[in-house]
């Protein structure tokens, strides 16, 4: 050795005395309560102790203590039940292959040996939480692997101070049993009952975690408490970076199973057995995974959660907004709010800075919303401190908190106990006040637009059409909320990401500018409600888009009844979550080659028949697939069309080289930083 210091020396004396004294005391301490709750065990061992002292006239000895062998069998069965160490490890210090393997490890690459875990296994030990010392019998012990029983390691490096630790074991355990009878008591009892309280719960938990292998559902192995949710509760990862990982790993499975805690999960992966959820056999898949709680969060009782009773009647209700002819008949007020947003560019790309593509967006289409749905100038292009655009933010705005929030959606329970903790009031507030003003307003002076929120009049007034017990201002301003919330948020991600990819690939970029220059040849300039139809390209960059970034990275079902997929022997019950990965499988390189890449072509000519309508699902699909779908597209391209006629983009020093998802998400695709990009003014 190079050096040995005082320093040295010392952490030598800091450690015996430290494993020397809090192993030990920690294993009598074990096995005392062992003896406590297993009287005729402890009566055992104190017959033992009291033979072998009458042997040495009362007296301890070393050869005495050698001969207590049913003593060493309790001590032993502690170290099994309770092993101070719950795990070894090494460290190669050159490759390594193992054994009777092809497997290789590199010099360094750690190795765990899981002791507490070896030391509980039931093929093992059977009923491993039973105190047996007879385990230790010298006939029972020859029958066990060595490696099988472990509290002082082995090897070489093995414990040091094995030997004068079985010692120190046994004294204190002789001393004690000779003189006194160890019983519970009622802090005893206590720690019992925590014991086998939490013991009911594990068992319940690993009972729980069957419910897949039983029905012969394969997935990832799951862990007690946490099932394959770990990373997700502890925020390292989200729910559809579990997804997309057993998505991959079990392509051969047409269903996957997973495990939220207890919660079973099922993944689907084969788009036929997709369709018959979303399409074919929709009433018996018609609600969503989450429901409304409107005593926590006011305006959850919307179209996107609500229950299928209430769904059902309001769907029919609200989807006349959403016709072509109503959608053409408010396209004037689409391209007054494009005139707005051109001008609204003009003026902050003359400040030469680089453009946040999302604040940009969302802006536009906030306007768009309040203009088209109801009847509002929001002012959001004009106004930097509108109170529509604060609100917008705050309800996409991701934190612990609204993860916090959207983790305990999963547990009902303990979301009505604590949910209204981690809720925005102030936005519930003012989308109550907005609606309730704008409909007031409309029934006072008798004001017609045939839009949204004169939807939402009729609902008020004619109840009995949509045989619904109850229409009040909370479940109306409900689905105000959600019309605006979904209508400004996933197409202002949708015109950023749309940007971002034409700032990257100039080629596709100049084809979208020329179609869109050819087409409006025909009108003047002047964009139509039918000039957008002819943009095939246009529509081509669009859906690409959406493939490479869904606003909804999955889809849910809750089954509400027994069903059984068709083709499979697989049968889930009534209440069944049932997943659909959207990004997982328009990432897929099985069907979309290099998935990374920006290709329009994937949906030009016959490239998109081509593949299982299953495999692009943007908006859904089935009868409760996007209610606003049309308007989205029209209110999306229109942006890009106003763009694209009036300036070039491009790429900047701020623009994002790795596209990093925002895990604090539930189930939108958002980053964590800006889009940013560089616009100039076309020349003429």
């Amino acid at each position: 050795m190079s050096k040995v210091d005082n320093l040295f020396l010392a952490a030598q004396a800091q450690l015996f005395f430290n494993a020397g004294f809090e192993n030990s005391s920690l294993t009598i301490s074990n096995a005392l309560y062992e003896l406590a709750w297993n009287p005729e065990i402890q009566e055992k061992t104190r017959e033992e102790i009291q033979t072998v002292l009458k042997k040495y006239d009362g007296k301890i000895t070393y050869d005495g203590l050698g001969e207590m062998k049913y003593l060493a069998s309790v001590m032993l069965e502690t170290l099994r039940k309770y092993p101070v160490l719950q795990w070894l490890s090494r460290t190669p210090m050159e490759p390594y292959t193992f054994s009777g393997t092809k497997v290789t490890i590199p010099k360094g690459q750690q190795v765990f040996i899981p002791i507490y875990s070896i030391q509980r296994d039931p093929e093992i030990f059977p009923n491993p939480e039973a105190f047996d010392p007879d385990r230790f019998s010298e006939e029972n012990i020859k029958t066990r692997h060595p490696m099988s029983h472990l509290p002082f390691g082995d090897g070489p490096r093995h414990c040091s101070g094995i030997r004068l630790a079985k010692v120190q074991l046994k004294v204190a355990m002789v001393t004690i049993l000779s003189k006194y009878k160890v019983e519970v008591c009622e802090k005893t009892q206590a720690v019992g009952l925590v014991v086998a309280v939490f013991l009911l719960i594990y068992y319940y938990s690993v009972s729980k975690l069957e419910f897949w292998q039983k029905r012969g559902v394969k997935g990832p192995r799951p862990i007690p408490f946490f099932g394959n949710f770990k990373d997700i509760f502890l925020g390292r990862s989200c729910i559809h970076d579990c997804f997309e990982k057993v998505y991959y790993d079990y392509k051969d499975e047409p269903v996957i199973g997973l495990y939220a805690g207890n919660n079973p999960l099922l993944v689907l992966r084969d788009p036929d057995l997709m369709k018959d959820v979303l399409i074919k056999d929709f009433p018996k898949f018609a609600e969503r995974t989450q429901r409304p709680y409107r005593e926590v969060e006011p305006l959850s009782e919307h179209l996107f959660r609500l229950e299928v009773e209430r769904w059902r009647p309001l769907r029919t209700r609200l989807s006349p907004v959403f016709t072509s002819g109503k959608l053409k008949e408010m396209f004037h007020l689409l391209l007054e709010c494009s005139e707005h947003f051109g001008r609204y560019l003009e003026r902050i790309i003359a400040k030469g800075e680089p453009i946040e593509c999302r604040e940009i967006s969302a802006k536009f289409t906030t306007d768009v919303i309040g203009s088209c749905a109801f009847g509002i100038e929001m002012n959001a292009l004009a106004a930097e401190d509108s109170e529509f655009r604060k609100m917008g933010r705050k309800v996409f705005q991701t934190s612990w908190k609204t993860m916090i929030r959207d983790r305990l959606r999963e547990y009902p329970f303990l979301f009505k106990l604590f949910g209204r903790f981690f809720v925005e009031k102030d936005v519930a507030a003012f989308f109550t006040r907005i609606t309730k003003e704008s409909i007031d307003y409309r029934i006072e002076h008798n004001v017609r637009r045939y839009d949204f929120v004169d939807s939402l009049i009729d609902l008020k007034q004619n109840p009995d059409k949509t045989r619904l017990l109850e229409i009040d201002d909370v479940l109306l301003t409900a689905q105000a909320f959600v019309f605006f919330a979904a209508g400004f948020e996933t197409s202002s991600l949708t015109i950023s990401h749309f940007l971002y990819e034409l700032a990257v690939n100039q080629s596709i970029q100049e084809k979208v500018r020329e179609e869109i220059k050819n087409v409006l040849q025909k009108t003047n300039g002047v964009v139509m409600y039918d000039s957008i139809k002819e943009m095939k390209y246009l529509d081509a960059c669009f859906q690409e888009t959406l493939r490479k970034y869904p606003v909804l990275v999955w889809l849910s079902r809750t089954a509400l009844v027994d069903y059984t997929f068709s083709g499979t022997k697989i049968t889930i019950p009534k209440g069944q979550q049932v997943f659909i990965p959207v990004y997982a499988i328009q990432m897929d390189p099985a069907v979309y080659p290099n998935p990374q890449v920006f290709d329009p072509e994937r949906f030009t000519g016959d490239n998109a028949k081509s593949r299982h309508p299953m495999f692009f699902l943007p908006f859904g699909d089935g009868p409760r697939n996007c209610i606003g779908a049309r308007f989205a597209k029209n209110q999306s391209k229109i942006a890009i069309i106003t763009i694209l006629s009036r300036f070039k983009v491009e790429v900047c020093d701020k623009t994002f080289k790795k596209y990093d998802m925002d895990k604090k998400a539930l189930f939108l695709l958002q980053p964590t930083h800006g889009i940013y990009v560089k616009m100039t003014k076309l020349t003429e």
